[in-house]
């Protein structure tokens, strides 16, 4: 299954996952790796499902948590997407390459269900325990009103970390009802963004609702 994954063949990845859990059921790396070749072909409630397989089995499975949270921010189900990156960075801690990534996925599942004061404090801790040096921090910095848009624009000195940006910014200009602002944002990661990253997915998503609307 990895080696087709690897070359993409998600479809054959999938059937030789499939048979790796008809061999051993309690696998939970069997059922990520399926959720995650699940995920890649647009397949999004079978990957749901896969990721909670997983963490039924091992509870204590953090990267289920932090990939079915960004699949539940494209579904725009932001209250799971907060859980799923609360609990990410409750067993991972603040020093994971992605518990940045996770606390604004949480602060931005608890602006779409107008919690705004626990996502402020999502912030809050964010700020006092990542590197403000390091990337992505530029981006809480931003959400928190400590660095104007341009300034977070500027800070995104490559292509990736702009189609990280843009998508965060654009999703939240849309929680806020700031349609053209955010398709701005959200068209410039479907024309030019890194197409590996799973923010261009976020993006993507995001914006086939705001064109909709």
């Amino acid at each position: 299954g990895n080696a087709h994954f690897e070359l993409k063949e998600y479809d054959l990845a999938i059937a030789d996952f499939s048979n790796a859990i008809e061999i051993e059921p309690h696998d939970a790396q069997a059922f990520y790796n399926r959720a995650a070749a699940y995920a890649l072909i647009g397949h999004m409630a079978e990957a749901v499902s896969d990721y909670q397989e997983a963490i039924s089995i091992n509870p204590q499975f953090a990267r289920a948590y932090f990939n079915r949270s960004l699949i539940y921010l494209s579904l725009h189900q932001g209250g799971e997407a907060a859980s799923d990156g609360s609990k990410f960075i409750s067993l991972k801690g603040w020093h994971d390459r992605d518990s940045a990534y996770a606390a604004l996925i949480a602060y931005l599942g608890l602006r779409q269900i107008h919690e705004q004061t626990s996502a402020n404090q999502w912030l809050k801790e964010a700020r006092n325990n990542l590197n403000r040096q390091t990337w992505p921090s530029p981006i809480v910095t931003y959400f928190a009103g400590q660095l104007p848009l341009d300034g977070l624009l500027k800070a995104a000195r490559d292509n990736d970390m702009m189609t990280e940006a843009r998508t965060y910014v654009g999703i939240d200009f849309l929680i806020s009802n700031r349609s053209k602002d955010a398709v701005e944002h959200l068209t410039w990661v479907s024309t030019h963004g890194n197409k590996t990253f799973p923010e261009y997915k976020l993006a993507r998503s995001w914006l086939k609702g705001a064109v909709a609307d």
